[in-house]
């Protein structure tokens, strides 16, 4: 997987964080857009305390999304790309401005919402 990253300013001056992920034949990567907040498995954008304030409106994802159902979590919608995915964040920070933008991507994140009371052995 390649990561490559740019940052733009459209027409209107608003400045836009890209950030692309190239796949190699056969992998995946989830997609960062969670349906509801019970999606249990998503990847992550997250921009770091001192980033955060430029941050605005929310992530886009652009890409050939594939949905399937996995057997093997319960049915649950797994939601992904094959080949490549683009997540744009806009940013705010004056025209006349700049940032340093810092951040991670976290390429699997799972949600549980079981709870085990007893462990017995």
């Amino acid at each position: 997987m390649q990561f490559t990253f740019k940052a733009i300013r459209n027409d209107s001056g608003k400045a836009i964080l890209h950030i692309s992920a190239l796949l190699k034949p056969g992998a995946q990567i989830l997609s960062a857009k969670p349906v509801t907040t019970e999606d249990p498995f998503v990847s992550a954008v997250e921009f770091d305390s001192n980033s955060i304030k430029y941050t605005v409106d929310s992530l886009v994802e652009k890409g050939n999304l594939q949905i399937n159902t996995d057997a093997a979590a319960g049915g649950a919608l797994i939601r992904y790309y094959t080949d490549s995915v683009t997540w744009s964040q806009p940013l705010k920070i004056a025209p006349n401005d700049s940032a340093v933008i810092k951040g991670e991507i976290i390429l699997a994140k799972f949600s549980c919402k079981h709870r085990v009371s007893k462990i017995t052995t």
